[in-house]
């Protein structure tokens, strides 16, 4: 029972952060303003529960493990963008405002040691982009393998199935990247506007 109890809360778990995640960074955005909180969660629960039914199906094992082959890439790329975002691409503030380690040091109340402050500007960067390297770099070389049911023959995926993945694994990048320029260009668009 504890076992299935268990496994309850994890999908409950999954699914907050699954909606929590995309409701933040729209509103963040701006985009919600003429939506109201009680819709915009329904339509990403359905939408969640749309994209997840496809794990169900017959074929599901087969799209977990492309979509569990191709994910791992894409969450370094933007572990490694978000570190970057917060250590060194701050947007511009008040004079004498702290950067990140000085909200750190506030927060706890002593300052942060130098080795973790170089940690986050040099080396999560560089070690997530060595991984993602990495993994490219094997997924561009090895396509993905199935075993049949009884494990005895392994079959090699079809093309489409290594140009879906890719797209799964760019996704984060592209979405990412995207919408950490949409703030930067409204900022230049409206600093012209004003001169």
């Amino acid at each position: 029972v504890l076992f299935f109890v268990m496994l309850m809360c994890l999908g409950v778990d999954s699914q907050l952060a699954m909606v929590e995640s995309p409701l933040c960074m729209l509103k963040d955005l701006g985009v919600t303003r003429h939506v109201s909180q009680r819709t915009l969660v329904g339509a990403l629960c359905v939408l969640m529960w749309a994209s997840g039914l496809v794990f169900v199906t017959h074929a599901g094992i087969y799209w977990f493990e492309l979509v569990d082959r191709y994910v791992a890439w894409g969450v370094f790329i933007v572990s490694a963008c978000q570190s970057v975002a917060v250590t060194w691409a701050r947007p511009p503030r008040a004079a004498g405002a702290p950067d990140f380690a000085g909200e750190i040091e506030a927060a706890i109340g002593r300052p942060v040691p130098r080795y973790i402050t170089f940690m986050w500007r040099f080396g999560v960067p560089v070690i997530c982009v060595l991984l993602a390297t990495i993994g490219l770099v094997l997924e561009l070389y090895d396509a993905p393998r199935y075993e049949t049911r009884d494990s005895s023959v392994s079959i090699k995926a079809p093309r489409y199935a290594h140009a879906l993945g890719m797209v799964v694994m760019l996704t984060p990048l592209v979405l990412t990247v995207g919408f950490a320029a949409f703030p930067v260009k409204a900022r230049a668009r409206s600093a012209a506007d004003a001169s």
